[in-house]
C-alpha cells in the first residue's frame, strides 16, 4: 500500500532549528521544506517520500489542478518533466487515492508552521508594508456534524504574502489567537489593520511591545471608547481618520480570505475537515503574488502551458 493506515508519531523540527537551517544551511526550497515535516505514514511499504508528494501537489496547484485526482492526472502527465527536476526514481506518479487518504492525516499545525516560517524568511514585503488581521467562516464548508471552520488570516497588505493562517477552534475566538502568534511574526516596524473584535488593550499594548503599531475600529459595541474617539476626532486633530454619526471608520481595510473552491468541494463531498490543503492553497496565492501577478485564474493557465516555471517559483530543482 502507498499509505499504511497505521499511525506513528514523529517529533517535528522546532521552529528556532528551522530557521537555523535558513541561515546557516541555505534552506530555500519548498521541497526542503516539507522534508522538516513529519510523515504519519509508516515506513514500511512507503513509495514516495513525503517531500516529493507534497512539492508535487504545490506545482500542480499552481498549474491549475483544482482536485486530487487531476494532480495525479497531471503527474502522470508530467512524468518526464518530474524525472528531469527530482532525477530518475522507481516511482514518480502518485496517485488520487494517495493523495486523498494523506492529506487529512498530516498536522495542519505542523504544515503551517513550516510554511509561515519559510514565508517569513524569504518575504519580499517591504519592512513597512502592513499587516491585516482578517477572520472569516468558510463557507458551505459545514456538515451535518460540524460547524464551517473559522479560520484567521494574517496578510501583508500589499505584497498579498500570507504569513499565517489559524483555525479558531469553537471553545475560543480570534483574540486569544492573535494574541499568542503576534511574536511569530514580522511585527517591529509595521502597522496592524483589524476589526472591531480587536479593539481592546490587550492587543494594542502587544504590538506596540513588538514596536509595531496598529489601526483599529472602533463600534458602537463599546460605547464609551466610541463617544471618546468621536470627540477627539472631530475636534480636528487627525483629519486622516474620519468620525461621524454611524460610527468611526479606518483607512485601511483588510483583504478577504482566499480559499480554493474547487478543493473545498472536493473535501466536502468526501467529508473531510480542515485540512493541510488550505495551508497549500494560500502558499500557491502567495508565490503567484509575489511574482507580481493579482490574476490568479490566469497565471494558473499560463503556468499550466510551462509547468518548468512552476517548479522554479519553488526553487524544487535543489531537492534533486
Amino acid at each position: 500500500m502507498d499509505s499504511p493506515s497505521w499511525p506513528i508519531h514523529v517529533p517535528e523540527l522546532p521552529s528556532s532549528q528551522r530557521e537555523r537551517l535558513f541561515k546557516e544551511g541555505g534552506l530555500v526550497s519548498i521541497y526542503e521544506i516539507f522534508a522538516t515535516i513529519p510523515d504519519p505514514r509508516r515506513a514500511q511499504g512507503r513509495r514516495y517520500e513525503l517531500a516529493y508528494l507534497l512539492t508535487c501537489l504545490v506545482a500542480a496547484m499552481l498549474c491549475g489542478r483544482n482536485s486530487t485526482l487531476a494532480v495525479a492526472e497531471w503527474c502522470r502527465d508530467e512524468q518526464a518533466l518530474l524525472e528531469e527536476v527530482f532525477g530518475p526514481r522507481k516511482y514518480s506518479c502518485p496517485d488520487d487515492s494517495l493523495y486523498r487518504k494523506l492529506l487529512p492525516r498530516l498536522d495542519v499545525s505542523q504544515v503551517e508552521g513550516a510554511l509561515a516560517d519559510w514565508i517569513r524568511m524569504t518575504l519580499v514585503a517591504s519592512p513597512d508594508d502592513p499587516i491585516a488581521l482578517d477572520g472569516k467562516t468558510v463557507r458551505g464548508a459545514g456538515t451535518d456534524e460540524d460547524k464551517a471552520p473559522h479560520l484567521l488570516s494574517l496578510r501583508i497588505h500589499h505584497s498579498q504574502e500570507t504569513l499565517l493562517q489559524i483555525e479558531v477552534e469553537e471553545k475560543t475566538n480570534e483574540i486569544p489567537i492573535a494574541l499568542a502568534y503576534l511574536p511569530a511574526l514580522p511585527v517591529a516596524g509595521r502597522i496592524f489593520t483589524a476589526d472591531a473584535l480587536h479593539t481592546h488593550v490587550p492587543f494594542f499594548l502587544r504590538v506596540q511591545q513588538l514596536e509595531g503599531d496598529v489601526v483599529l475600529v472602533a463600534k458602537d459595541n463599546q460605547p464609551n471608547l466610541h463617544e471618546h474617539l468621536a470627540t477627539y476626532f472631530a475636534e480636528g486633530s487627525n483629519p486622516s481618520c474620519l468620525a461621524t454619526k454611524m460610527g468611526l471608520t479606518t483607512c485601511v481595510m483588510s483583504p478577504f480570505l482566499k480559499i480554493a473552491p474547487a478543493f473545498a468541494r472536493e473535501m466536502l463531498h468526501r467529508s473531510w475537515r480542515l485540512c493541510a490543503i488550505w495551508s497549500l492553497r494560500n502558499l500557491v496565492i502567495t508565490l503567484i503574488h509575489r511574482q507580481g501577478s493579482s490574476q490568479i485564474a490566469s497565471t494558473r493557465r499560463s503556468l499550466s502551458s510551462h509547468p518548468e516555471r512552476a517548479f522554479a517559483w519553488l526553487h524544487a530543482s535543489q531537492a534533486a
